[in-house]
């Protein structure tokens, strides 16, 4: 365990506090408050570790879309939840948002299965090819953003699982 040691005055060795109302504070609230912190900060990763599926998902992504050049690499030893535009909640990715990071590549449809995935921010990157149909799949996507790349083809006309609140997808013109 980490442990937490509460604040001593410097010269009485003693406990220092004062009373408000009816409670009594203690000033070494603070550094134990601080300690928590550290603790939950420490135990985080072991509750929200993504699972296997998703991490080999991620991983492929990364690959395909040219992850050694990217401008934020990922270091494919972390728990990818704690890599630069990717969310994490209760071990599912919710969020991919990676604009402006030199992905290049065509966009995996494994995509499609990452379930808990409400967000997809892969604006001003060199994506190209045709927007995977398997995003069909994704009933919790509500953000979908792929401004500014490279892609070709008609946006999916069977997106009624979606709940977008926000979809900018333009066809790119740019060869």
């Amino acid at each position: 365990p980490i442990p937490c040691v509460p604040w001593q005055s410097q010269t009485s060795g003693q406990y220092q506090r004062r009373v408000h109302g009816d409670s009594t504070i203690f000033s070494n609230f603070l550094p134990l408050m601080k300690c928590s912190i550290l603790k939950a900060l420490v135990l985080l990763p072991l509750a929200a570790a993504l699972n296997e599926e998703e991490t080999n998902i991620l991983k492929n992504f990364y690959i395909a879309t040219g992850g050694p050049t990217w401008t934020h690499k990922w270091n494919m030893e972390n728990d990818l939840c704690s890599e630069y535009g990717v969310t994490c909640q209760d071990g599912h990715v919710t969020q991919l948002s990676l604009s402006k990071n030199g992905l290049d590549g065509k966009l995996s449809a494994e995509l499609g299965s990452l379930q808990k995935l409400q967000v997809l921010n892969l604006e001003e990157n060199h994506i190209t090819g045709d927007l995977p149909p398997e995003l069909n799949q994704l009933k919790d996507l509500r953000e979908l953003n792929l401004y500014r790349n490279r892609l070709t083809g008609e946006f999916p006309q069977n997106c009624a699982r979606w709940k977008p609140s926000y979809i900018e997808f333009r066809q790119s013109t740019r060869a």
